[in-house]
């Protein structure tokens, strides 16, 4: 009874060091600096929040494939042109990013870069437009609810825990719908594409 014991803790005890060698957990936050093509302004004027979870496994070496839960504040800000009102555009997304990461610059237990590419499908949970002359009410209703984004970025760790990371992500997907109502209230249905600029800081497990 004590050897079968000891063999069922031993091979737990090996298949969790083969686990915790594959796989990685960390978490992250940081900000978000975000604007959208066609709103007839430039600039990442829209500062935000973001943070989430990511979980990693090495498929090589110096290749990881990872999955994140990220909660994302997007949007654009309009500045005050002409005596027109500023305008300020509000998106929440709950979004789950797929990554390739290429890691290079070795130290001891660990790469110091990780350069990273990929896709994100995001769920507006949120949207919201702050100016005098908008019908909030309206354009809730104009705003498409699914996103799919590409991303590109990079991770400089500071040890084998610590790192932190600059993301370019900009959605393939224009925001507003193309239908008549769109139309109707003002939508422009070859325009208005987000992209935004994320600074976080990761630590993984």
């Amino acid at each position: 009874m004590y050897k079968s014991t000891f063999l069922v803790i031993f091979f737990l005890v090996i298949n969790t060091q083969c686990y915790a060698q594959t796989f990685k957990a960390g978490v992250f936050a940081g900000l978000t600096a975000s604007q959208i093509n066609g709103d007839d302004t430039a600039g990442f004027n829209k500062a935000g929040l973001e943070g989430g979870l990511r979980i990693g496994v090495d498929i090589q070496d110096k290749m990881e494939l990872s999955l994140e839960l990220q909660y994302s504040q997007r949007g654009a800000r309009q500045e005050v042109q002409a005596g027109i009102p500023q305008a300020i555009y509000r998106t929440d997304y709950i979004a789950v990013p797929v990554i390739f990461s290429y890691k290079d610059w070795a130290a001891e237990e660990y790469y110091k870069l990780h350069f990273h590419g990929g896709l994100s499908y995001g769920r507006l949970v949120n949207a919201e437009l702050d100016n005098e002359e908008a019908d909030n009410s309206v354009f809730l209703n104009l705003w498409r609810e699914n996103d799919l984004s590409i991303l590109a970025g990079a991770t400089y760790f500071l040890n084998k825990h610590f790192g932190l990371t600059v993301r370019y992500n900009r959605s393939l997907i224009l925001l507003y719908k193309n239908t008549d109502e769109n139309a109707m209230n003002g939508g422009q249905g070859n325009s208005l594409a987000p992209y935004n600029l994320s600074f976080h800081a990761v630590y993984m497990f």
